[in-house]
């Protein structure tokens, strides 16, 4: 779920995408694309998705090259991938890059945010080589224009780190959000919530290598963070409980996980969560279930968080890998070997066509 957690958190940040755009007098298309930003916002995406095609069909009677056909492509195509129609996303994000380099430049600094959200569509998409390439242009673009401690470049670092995170490259992965953290608490402080979506890949990190330890005084750090700036019952809150809970079940502290995870789960559930979220701590409490032999209770869960994923992110997403593998897991527990088999090869499928991996590429070589 990487990529897309990312591109959810970005999305949000990018609805200042092209403020020069904004600023371009058209009522008509400025009635147009302030609608579809205002349901972007309260997440009423197929009103959205009506208003930023509108806005596009006014910005289009201008001329063919104009930031504010620019803003509106990029944003019915945050609109596309949010709702996992990425086949329509990608080419909406291509068309308004391509917009935008022939009005402002390759070079410009508004070219840092665009080129950084595409590559999360070609992962999407098992374009794995176009992405990093792209990601990496966006990191050196913001270097030159911006400068190396810029929030810009922090962000467009982020996704990259990422990037390298869900492919297993730890390694490469870890210098980068060391960069992002320091960079980020030089601008705001070391308790400001900007810095929770970095901190969250740095416990996923540290999980995934093995290094518990230094995951749990993050994930304290991180919990701190969000109960002071959102509530102890907010959505933010519980996705740093999911990843507690994953922790404490891989170090075998399943009654402990159990806990944590249900107090995710609820939160959840009161706060009305986006159905890739809920599904990612329906595994999680699904995979504790299973380690102690409670099957009847694990398959409600893997089971539910199946049909969400499908549901939202099609059948082939990266994020279904870990959840096939689980409920495979659990089938062939329960002797139905047919079943698991055809589990197993779906996601073995999968994560070949996104390069995705379980745990860093190093940790058996550390030991770990």
């Amino acid at each position: 779920s990487g990529s897309l957690t990312t591109l959810l958190r970005i999305s949000f940040f990018c609805l200042a995408f092209l403020p020069a755009a904004c600023q371009v007098q058209d009522s008509r298309w400025e009635t147009h694309q302030n609608a579809g930003t205002e349901a972007f916002k309260q997440r009423n995406f197929d009103k959205a998705e009506g208003e930023f095609k509108a806005a596009i069909k006014e910005a289009e009677g201008v001329r063919a090259h104009d930031l504010r056909l620019a803003s509106s492509l990029y944003q019915l195509g945050l609109v596309y991938a949010i709702t996992g129609r990425y086949a329509e996303a990608v080419p909406s994000l291509e068309r308004s890059l391509a917009v935008q380099e022939k009005v402002q430049g390759t070079e410009h600094p508004d070219m840092v945010v665009p080129s950084g959200t595409l590559p999360n569509l070609y992962l999407a998409q098992g374009r794995v080589l176009e992405g990093e390439a792209l990601l990496k242009r966006a990191v050196a673009i913001g270097t030159k224009v911006l400068g190396p401690e810029h929030p810009d470049v922090a962000w467009a670092l982020g996704i990259l780190g990422n990037w390298y995170l869900v492919r297993g490259k730890c390694a490469e992965a870890e210098p980068l959000e060391k960069r992002i953290l320091a960079i980020k608490e030089k601008a705001f402080g070391s308790e400001h919530p900007n810095l929770l979506a970095t901190l969250a890949d740095h416990a996923n990190l540290y999980l995934l290598d093995g290094r518990y330890g230094e995951a749990e005084l993050i994930l304290k750090r991180a919990l701190d963070i969000a109960e002071k700036a959102f509530g102890p019952e907010s959505n933010n809150v519980a996705g740093f409980l999911a990843t507690r809970g994953k922790l404490y079940s891989s170090q075998g502290r399943y009654t402990e996980a159990e806990a944590v995870l249900k107090h995710a789960l609820a939160i959840r559930e009161k706060t009305r969560s986006s159905e890739w979220q809920m599904s990612t701590t329906l595994v999680y409490l699904s995979e504790v279930y299973l380690a102690q032999g409670r099957y009847a209770l694990a398959e409600p869960l893997v089971k539910r968080a199946l049909a969400l994923q499908e549901n939202t992110l099609g059948i082939e997403h990266q994020s279904l890998a870990l959840t096939l593998e689980v409920y495979a897991d659990l089938q062939r527990k329960t002797n139905r070997v047919d079943e698991a088999a055809i589990m197993e090869n779906r996601a073995k499928a999968i994560r070949a066509k996104y390069g995705t991996k379980k745990e860093c590429d190093n940790r058996k070589e550390n030991g770990r």
